[in-house]
């Protein structure tokens, strides 16, 4: 499978998104649980713009130019990172890049990995479809 799938994907920046700003109740991912899970991942002294975390990033390089595969973005509606994802999906789509975002309601971070629901049904008949597609055109 040459297509890239982010279903818990993690990425910062220092500017707040809105849902960090204003988290959905009841979430297990925190804010507080982001900021140090990034002190604990980036190089010493880096901020949450850093290429690792932020590739759209003062610092980053330019993904326009890249020959990106179609990529398949899960964005739960329910996670502290939703507005990062969302904005990650939406910039790969003006650089005019193949991207799928697939938006789940009610959804928290990481609910593909946690018991059986209808949601995550839904995810995986969603991936089935996005590599045959894949597996179809390559």
């Amino acid at each position: 499978m040459g297509e890239p799938s982010l279903f818990s994907a993690f990425f910062g920046s220092v500017e707040r998104v809105a849902t960090e700003s204003d988290p959905p109740a009841g979430v297990y991912l925190t804010v507080e649980t982001i900021d140090q899970l990034w002190r604990m991942a980036l190089p010493v002294g880096a901020i949450r713009d850093h290429p690792l975390a932020n590739p759209f990033g003062p610092g980053s390089p330019s993904l326009e130019p890249l020959p990106l595969p179609p990529a398949l973005v899960v964005a739960p509606e329910r996670d502290v990172l939703h507005g990062h994802v969302w904005r990650y999906a939406a910039r790969l789509r003006e650089m005019g890049k193949p991207v799928e975002l697939a938006e789940f309601a009610g959804e928290g971070h990481g609910f593909s990995v946690g018991p059986w629901s209808e949601a995550r049904d839904e995810l995986m008949r969603i991936l089935k479809r996005f590599v045959n597609q894949g597996a179809a055109l390559g």
